[in-house]
């Protein structure tokens, strides 16, 4: 951890070197759902509780795996996990597979001063502890990133690529991709934004956890109901990434309880 500018900070988990996340934080444990239901985002006393996959690291009291309880069968006949926040009733599904971990988070990515840059709460992990050479190491994570009044997914992407592109010593000096916004098809009655960007990660990383780039893609759903973004940061230009058909699936499967 020592050669990077900041860390993503969960439960009581020392920031650490980890790919798309480099490393997890929030508060408390929580306790977790049958469904591995997740905590409200932004909330004055924040909850907290993360497992680890089935076949790595042993899961810390509180937390929750994906694979706990027989998960139910998704549109496309595969199992599904659903993560969802219990203040604002928003969720969205992970594959139920033991590669995810679904926590009851409230997580941050943060400075060398420990200053939050950017938090997300209700978040799920997809191979978390890939990499044994860094704690809290996943190779994409997805959550509900906390807005403004003002925010749109452009603006939400902006400042987590600002805080993934800290870069060493943080000079925020790891290149990325101009921000790309598209309307995507209705979900759920809803209207679609999604803004994406890759970042090029320069950070120093003896242990070779890190990937060569990172995509970090939010995308905003605004209904009558209201509205949420749901971001997610992966690792892209490796073998094991999410792929891309996953990552679209997730985000076409955002809900709002009524």
């Amino acid at each position: 951890m020592a050669a990077l500018a900041y860390g993503l900070t969960r439960g009581d988990d020392v920031p650490s070197v980890a790919g798309s996340a480099r490393a997890p934080e929030a508060s408390a444990p929580a306790t977790p759902g049958a469904t591995a239901t997740p905590g409200a985002p932004d909330a004055a006393s924040p909850t907290a509780g993360t497992g680890q996959p089935t076949g790595g690291a042993v899961a810390p009291p509180g937390s929750s795996s994906s694979s706990a309880s027989q998960p139910p069968v998704g549109a496309d006949g595969r199992r599904t996990v659903t993560a969802e926040d219990r203040l604002t009733r928003w969720s969205y599904a992970v594959p139920g597979s033991a590669e995810w971990v679904v926590g009851n988070d409230l997580m941050s990515y943060v400075d060398e001063a420990g200053r939050v840059l950017v938090r997300a709460s209700s978040p799920s992990y997809f191979r978390s502890g890939y990499c044994r050479g860094g704690a809290g190491v996943a190779r994409s994570w997805v959550g509900w990133s906390s807005e403004r009044r003002d925010d749109t997914s452009a603006t939400v992407t902006n400042r987590w690529v600002a805080a993934v592109a800290q870069g060493s010593q943080g000079r925020g000096d790891d290149p990325h991709t101009p921000v790309r916004t598209q309307e995507l098809p209705r979900v759920d009655g809803m209207t679609v934004r999604q803004s994406s960007s890759v970042v090029t990660l320069r950070t120093p990383d003896p242990q070779g956890c890190l990937p060569p780039q990172v995509e970090v893609t939010a995308t905003q759903y605004s209904g009558a109901l209201g509205s949420r973004t749901l971001v997610m940061v992966r690792d892209v230009a490796v073998r094991d990434m999410l792929p891309a058909q996953v990552k679209e699936q997730i985000f076409a499967s955002v809900r709002q309880t009524r």
